[in-house]
């Protein structure tokens, strides 16, 4: 490999190098369901209390079916027991 191809030019943000190309290939990428929102606070979508069914497992905060409880006093779920 040459030295030219080996050398990138970087953009140093936020403490971090990355490569342009990187930065203009993210640039062009699409993210479902976020085309129309400039900025995340202007989301308006309600979010929906927990059903009856459901529990927020202590350990990784997702909402859970309750077929999914594996320790009902410290609301653990079985994938995080």
């Amino acid at each position: 490999m040459s030295a030219a191809a080996s050398k990138k030019t970087k953009v140093d943000v936020d403490d971090e190098l990355l490569d342009e190309d990187d930065i203009d290939l993210a640039k062009t990428m699409d993210l479902p369901g976020i085309e129309n929102y400039e900025n995340v606070d202007e989301l308006t979508e309600p979010i929906s209390e927990t059903q009856d069914y459901e529990f927020v497992c202590t350990e990784c905060f997702l909402t859970r079916n309750v077929s999914m409880l594996a320790d009902p006093k410290n609301k653990v779920c079985k994938d995080c027991i």
